[in-house]
């Protein structure tokens, strides 16, 4: 149990904590990470959680493209002048025990000037590749009052669900090997979304995909109530990304 002194010194410090103190972010959700603050006890006694933010996970393989596809959803968010905190959660190897955070580099160098916070995590010796502290983290972000939270995580598998719950909405970008509706079927991921987004189609044909997850969908939504919604696109070129931003945020 922390000591309630040490709560009280955090609270406080919330309390002097914009959205745009990124400096100040930071060290929090280390002092986090190291497990010496109680952000759950925060929310519980003082109830100061957003409750218009939405806490969105992007999921999908290594590769499919997730990093671009959140550089165009926060450029599609500052439009509309929402605040917007990212989590890129990077592998950490079971060999070196070291994790490559590269995925932020992927991001527009200006955002971080333009008000967005960008936060590597490593998911560390996690067996679900989510960091033990992340609810946690989130919580904190919405204490603060972001509009948004996007969470990459760092590639679903045929059982990895574990970002479910941590989020709101989840957009699931699948692999262009995803054209068996059988797969699918054991695809974790399939069990979450609220959204797929089929990325590079300047590049790669996506009839197959497409048609495997209308097809596995077709099967386990026969009425077609509450099936996630199947969009197209290129995150690189910018195309598709605002309809599934306008799909994800209820526009």
């Amino acid at each position: 149990m922390i000591a309630s002194s040490a709560e009280d010194s955090f609270n406080r410090k919330l309390l002097n904590v914009s959205v745009s103190e990124h400096a100040k972010i930071a060290k929090l959700i280390t002092k986090i990470e190291n497990n010496e603050f109680n952000v759950a006890s925060f929310v519980l006694t003082q109830n100061t959680m957003s409750k218009t933010c939405i806490a969105i996970g992007i999921t999908g393989g290594a590769g499919v493209g997730k990093s671009t596809f959140i550089d165009k959803f926060i450029y599609q968010a500052l439009i509309e002048k929402k605040s917007v905190a990212v989590i890129a959660i990077d592998p950490t190897s079971k060999i070196t025990n070291g994790t490559l955070l590269g995925d932020r580099i992927r991001f527009n160098t200006d955002y971080p000037s333009k008000g967005v916070y960008i936060r590597s995590l490593a998911s560390s010796d996690s067996p679900t590749g989510i960091p033990a502290r992340l609810g946690d983290i989130i919580a904190f972000l919405k204490i603060l009052g972001f509009d948004i939270i996007l969470i990459e995580t760092v590639g679903i598998g045929q059982s990895d669900i574990e970002i479910n719950k941590y989020v709101e909405k989840i957009i699931t970008i699948p692999s262009h090997d995803s054209d068996d509706w059988v797969q699918q079927f054991k695809l974790g991921a399939n069990e979450i979304s609220d959204l797929y987004f089929i990325n590079k189609t300047d590049k790669v044909n996506s009839t197959t995909t497409k048609t495997a997850i209308e097809e596995y969908l077709g099967i386990k939504y026969p009425n077609g109530i509450g099936a996630p919604g199947v969009l197209e696109g290129s995150a690189l070129q910018n195309i598709g990304v605002k309809t599934a931003y306008d799909k994800i945020m209820g526009n």
